[in-house]
């Protein structure tokens, strides 16, 4: 493991919790991003993506027993209960005498690769990750924000992420959202070297993940509607049956699922724009029919309406000279 000097290795992005004793960290490594790794935390709290030193392998690991423990019953992996949980793994000394050796090779060369994009900085271990994201939600505490490196939504969809460049947008948004909630704001604290510059793109990739769930909401609830009964002059009909659903409805859940279909890696700007009017449309479907069923969280898909609105948006032009004189974009 290389241990490089602190000059060479400058910190470029961390950010801290407003009373909590919380805090990430980001140095620019060869051009690379190095996250640090609480390496000093107990085995049973080693969770996060950063906590845990080798968590690449640990993640492929618990993956691989999982596999096993499907194809083959429980018992073919150790320990046969609580084998996703790594802080109860034993620690052996030597393989088992049945051990297959090109297993051992394997995961040797696993080991070796994650800890090849490792490294010692000013005393402290590091380790190559993806660009930071910074998310706003909200707990008990209020609003918040933190750093995490996907965009991902738990059961409360009122959670917004954005590139770690726009940290100060995302402590704005924090603030305002807070204020409208009449919630504590604790919008933490940042640091940015503007030389380093994000690759990563959050808007498009919230938005797809926000059209999942709101494609799979209705077509549950519409089908746990035909399912229900109702009773009418004596007779037991569905509650709702297609009919019943207003016409403007069909069309908005087809342009949904058609921009759906467009694959994770060539979802952009444009598809995101179109989900994002099929979430108003959606919004307005629900309102003008009386169907509060079909809207799905409305608050939080508004708020993610407003966050997409107003988004920076970088715009380049080509000026060419035309036979006339005039300028064209």
């Amino acid at each position: 493991m290389a241990e490089i000097d602190a000059a060479d290795a400058p910190v470029v992005f961390a950010w801290a919790g407003e009373g909590r004793d919380q805090s990430s960290s980001y140095r620019l490594v060869d051009g690379a991003l190095y996250g640090q790794v609480n390496s000093v935390s107990k085995r049973a709290a080693c969770r996060s993506a950063l906590d845990y030193p080798t968590s690449p392998v640990v993640g492929r690991a618990q993956a691989s027993l999982s596999e096993i423990a499907a194809a083959k019953g429980h018992s073919m992996v150790v320990p046969p209960k609580g084998f996703h949980d790594p802080a109860r793994w034993s620690n052996l000394d030597e393989f088992p005498p049945n051990a297959c050796q090109e297993d051992i090779f394997e995961w040797e060369g696993r080991f070796t690769d994650c800890v090849k994009v490792m490294a010692v900085v000013d005393g402290a271990l590091w380790r190559a990750v993806p660009d930071p994201l910074v998310v706003v939600y909200r707990n008990t505490s209020g609003w918040q924000t933190s750093v995490a490196h996907d965009v991902t939504f738990s059961q409360d969809l009122q959670r917004f992420h954005f590139s770690a460049d726009r940290w100060a947008e995302a402590q704005a948004f924090c603030r305002e959202m807070a204020l409208g909630s009449g919630r504590p704001a604790n919008a933490g604290r940042f640091t940015h070297d503007q030389t380093w510059v994000p690759t990563r793109e959050t808007d498009a990739a919230e938005v797809r993940e926000l059209a999942i769930r709101l494609a799979s909401h209705i077509s549950r609830m519409t089908n746990d509607h035909a399912v229900m009964k109702r009773v009418t002059h004596e007779k037991i009909k569905p509650k709702i049956t297609w009919s019943d659903l207003p016409t403007d409805l069909f069309g908005v859940y087809g342009a949904l699922r058609s921009v759906l279909d467009v694959p994770s890696d060539q979802f952009g700007e444009q598809q995101a724009g179109e989900a994002v009017e099929c979430f108003d449309k959606v919004l307005a479907v629900s309102d003008r029919n009386g169907l509060g069923w079909l809207a799905l969280q409305p608050e939080a898909y508004k708020a993610h309406i407003g966050k997409w609105n107003s988004r920076p948006i970088e715009f380049a032009f080509q000026r060419d000279h035309l036979r006339t004189g005039t300028l064209r974009p």
